[in-house]
């Protein structure tokens, strides 16, 4: 009996010494800020890090972590805190999770760490309650105003979806396309949209105002837009001429407008 509990002692020792040597030995932080890099290389996006310190047992901090494309920063996670979970990695399903600040809201995010390793993975970003004034990416696409973002993004196989919502919108109408959109007057935006590679497909996307609403198709494929947008009036929108002046030539009907978006987008 004694032999044995030496043994299973012994043998718990041993994973226990292993288990913490690997991680000060083997994963260094470059190999880290690797991962998180990887996990949206295919779509072109780049990382930049920022104050990265590994922890002491399989976790880490980063005072920042940038994502951007073509020089543009796209958006940022401040004070950073990661880890690798370990009741994965015993299932050898590898999993890197972390949490941070963006926009004064919070990110959550599980990702596979298998891309890297055998080229598949299963990974889930969360963002809740995120000014989308201090997210980088709006205004990058030329997308000015207020409002609060939620979103949950799931990655599976190098397919990605995207589900958001965005409520409490107050938007600078913008000029897209050659087009000066009415937006300022939606307050609430939900989408769906799926990714793979460099297409964006539209699957569903809606703007919701007072008396007004508008829906939105199409796709975003190698930097190219080509979407639909139809807006539509009813009865108890209160008029604003001066709007929807800009739009007046899209209008297919009284109250109904189809506008068609095609060009390059600004990253």
């Amino acid at each position: 009996m004694k032999r044995i509990f030496f043994i299973s002692i012994s043998v718990a020792a041993a994973m226990l010494t292993f288990t913490f040597g690997f991680w000060l030995i083997v994963v260094t932080e470059n190999m880290l800020k690797g991962f998180i890099a990887d996990s949206v290389k295919r779509y072109n996006i780049s990382v930049v890090t920022d104050g990265f310190k590994k922890g002491l047992f399989y976790s880490f901090r980063a005072q920042s972590i940038v994502f951007k494309r073509s020089d543009e920063e796209l958006i940022v996670v401040d004070d950073v805190a990661g880890k690798i979970n370990l009741h994965y990695l015993l299932r050898l399903k590898p999993t890197l999770s972390l949490r941070g600040d963006i926009g004064g809201g919070m990110v959550t995010g599980d990702i596979n760490l298998l891309e890297k390793i055998r080229g598949s993975s299963q990974s889930t970003i969360n963002i809740d309650g995120a000014g989308i004034d201090e997210i980088p990416i709006f205004s990058v696409i030329g997308l000015s105003g207020e409002g609060i973002l939620s979103a949950e993004f799931k990655l599976k196989n190098r397919v990605g979806e995207l589900r958001f919502s965005i409520d409490d919108t107050r938007f600078e109408n913008p000029f897209l396309a050659g087009v000066t959109l009415p937006l300022e007057v939606f307050h609430t935006i939900n989408g769906v949209a799926t990714m793979e590679d460099d297409n964006i497909e539209i699957a569903s996307l809606t703007m919701r105002g007072d008396g007004v609403h508008a829906r939105i198709s199409g796709n975003i494929e190698r930097r190219v837009t080509d979407v639909t947008i139809e807006i539509m009036r009813d009865a108890s929108f209160v008029d604003d001429t001066a709007l929807f002046l800009p739009i007046r030539d899209y209008e297919v009907s009284p109250g109904y407008y189809v506008i068609s978006l095609r060009g390059r987008t600004p990253f």
